[in-house]
C-alpha cells in the first residue's frame, strides 16, 4: 500500500475517530468497563478517611432496637436521642442519609423532641430529594424559597421556575444546612460512577448533600456539575458504628464509649441493613449501600481527590500519536510482525499509563484510540 492511500487511510479512520469521541460514543461503555477494572485494583491502596464514620443502622441495630423503637421506621425521639449523645461529642459534622420528610402524626411530641436538639446547631446536615420536574404547579418556588434551601441563582436563572422535591421537616429546613442525597447510576449499565455536586435547573444551583458538608467543614468545593468517585478500599471501608450500640451506650450512667471519642469527625447516620435495600453496584463492589457511596463522596470533596477526568483532546493527540506512527512504520518498513509487535508494546505502555495515572487523581481512558489502531493495523 502506497503511503498516500496509507494516509488518506489514516485520515478516513481519524475522522471517524474524532466523531466517536467528542459526539458517538458508542464505546464509552467499554471504556468505562476497563477504567471499573483500573480503579477497583487501585482502590485498594487508596484507604479511607480515618475521620469519617459511619453510624451504621445495620441488621443488628434493626432486630435489637425492635424491642424499644419497634419496626422501621422509627420514632423521630429515637433518632433525637442518639443525636443528642453525638453532639456531646463535638464532632466536625454529623450528617443524616435518611429522609425526614412527613410530620409523625402518631408521635408529634418526637418531631418536637427532635426540633429542640437541632435547634441553634450549625453542624447538623439534612438531606432533600430531588425529582423530576414533575408538575410545576405544584413544585417550590425558588423565588421564594431558594435562598433558605441553600439553592443559588446564575445569571441566567428563570426567576419565576419552580422545582419539585422532597423536603425535611420544618425544624431541619430551619438549620439551612441542606442537599440533595440523589444518587445518580449510569443509564447504560446502572453503575455508580459520578456523585452530583451541583443540579442546574433553569438557572438555578442546586448542591448536594456532600457540597453542603464539604462547605460547611470549610473546603472549597469545585463548580461543576458531578465529579468521577474516587473509590476508597472496600476491605478496609470506613468506621462503622452500629446505632444500637451507641443509642445503649448513650442511656449508661457509666458509657463504654469515651466522651470525645468522635471529636472533630464526619459521622454520617444511615443504613447497611439489607432489608432497607438501600444499595447500588459501584466500580468496587456489586452491592454497596448508599451510605458508603455518600460517605465516598464527601471523603473525596474533604481531600479534593476525586479523579480528575482527562481533555478529549489529549486522547485526540494519542490518537493522531499512534496512526500517525502507523503511517510511517507501514511507509518505511514491510515487517508486518514487527510493526504489530511495536502495537502490542504501545497498547501495553498506554494501558500501564492509564491505570497508574488512577493512583495519581487523574483518569486516562484510553481504549478507543487504541482500538482505531488496532482497526487501521488490521486492515493494512
Amino acid at each position: 500500500m502506497t503511503r498516500r492511500r496509507l494516509s488518506l487511510l489514516a485520515a478516513g479512520l481519524f475522522i471517524i475517530f474524532l466523531a466517536e469521541i467528542f459526539y458517538f460514543k458508542l464505546f464509552i461503555g467499554h471504556e468505562h468497563r476497563l477504567s471499573d477494572f483500573f480503579i477497583s485494583q487501585q482502590a485498594s491502596k487508596h484507604q479511607p478517611d480515618a475521620d469519617i464514620v459511619i453510624v451504621d443502622i445495620d441488621e443488628k441495630s434493626l432486630s435489637m432496637m425492635a424491642d424499644t423503637a419497634g419496626r422501621w421506621p422509627w420514632p423521630r425521639s429515637t433518632h433525637a436521642e442518639l443525636l443528642q449523645g453525638l453532639l456531646q461529642q463535638q464532632p466536625q459534622a454529623i450528617v443524616f442519609d435518611i429522609l425526614f420528610s412527613d410530620p409523625d402524626l402518631n408521635n408529634p411530641e418526637g418531631d418536637q423532641y427532635f426540633a429542640d436538639v437541632i435547634k441553634n446547631t450549625h453542624n447538623v446536615y439534612f438531606p432533600m430529594l430531588l425529582l423530576n420536574d414533575g408538575n410545576a404547579q405544584a413544585g417550590i418556588p425558588l423565588k421564594q424559597y431558594g435562598a433558605e434551601l441553600g439553592i443559588m441563582p446564575t445569571t441566567r436563572a428563570n426567576k419565576d421556575v419552580t422545582v419539585s422535591m422532597v423536603l425535611p421537616l420544618e425544624s431541619m429546613l430551619a438549620t439551612r444546612q441542606l442537599g440533595t442525597h440523589n444518587i445518580f447510576t449510569d443509564k447504560k449499565d446502572g453503575i455508580v460512577r459520578y456523585y452530583p455536586i451541583f443540579t442546574e435547573k433553569h438557572g438555578w444551583l442546586i448542591p448536594s448533600l456532600p457540597a453542603t458538608v464539604a462547605s460547611g467543614i470549610g473546603v472549597t468545593v469545585p463548580q461543576q456539575p458531578n465529579i468521577r468517585i474516587y473509590w476508597t478500599n472496600p476491605d478496609t471501608n470506613y468506621l462503622h458504628v452500629s446505632f444500637t450500640d451507641l443509642f445503649q451506650d448513650f442511656q449508661r450512667k457509666n458509657p463504654q464509649h469515651q466522651p470525645l471519642e468522635f471529636k472533630d469527625k464526619i459521622l454520617i447516620i444511615g443504613s447497611t441493613a439489607t432489608g432497607l435495600h438501600d444499595v447500588r453496584t459501584t466500580p468496587v463492589a456489586a452491592f454497596q449501600p448508599g451510605v458508603e457511596i455518600l460517605a465516598n463522596a464527601i471523603d473525596n470533596l474533604k481531600n479534593s481527590n476525586p479523579l480528575r477526568e482527562t481533555s478529549g483532546y489529549l486522547v485526540m493527540v494519542i490518537g493522531f500519536t499512534l496512526l500517525s506512527s502507523l503511517v510511517y512504520g507501514f511507509s518505511h518498513f514491510k515487517y508486518l510482525l514487527r510493526i504489530g509487535s511495536g502495537l502490542i508494546v504501545a497498547t501495553m505502555l498506554l494501558l500501564a499509563l492509564s491505570y497508574m495515572l488512577i493512583s495519581e487523581n487523574y483518569l486516562l481512558e484510553l481504549l478507543t484510540p487504541i482500538l482505531f489502531a488496532w482497526v487501521f493495523y488490521l486492515i493494512v
